[in-house]
């Protein structure tokens, strides 16, 4: 949910898994792997905003180089 599909990116095959994998195609050296990259746009679910932390640290970084104000509306919280 809070992760999507990246590039694919082609990996060599180890010997031990192209020899004894099913179904056995040894000529195969490389496989295909799609790795799972932080989403970079957040949710608003209900009044509740929902992002990757990774996100979430992008976006205050952001917000403190502009010297915006706290986005909790609680006055406890910073």
């Amino acid at each position: 949910m809070l992760t999507v599909a990246g590039p694919p990116v082609k990996v060599r095959r180890a010997w031990r898994e192209r020899l004894f994998s099913r179904p056995w195609k040894p000529w195969r050296a490389t496989r295909t792997v799609i790795p799972q990259i932080p989403d970079p746009h957040a949710m608003l679910v209900g009044n509740f905003l929902i992002m990757h932390p990774d996100t979430w640290a992008r976006m205050r970084r952001e917000l403190d180089e502009r010297g915006a104000t706290s986005l909790s509306p609680r006055k406890d919280c910073p």
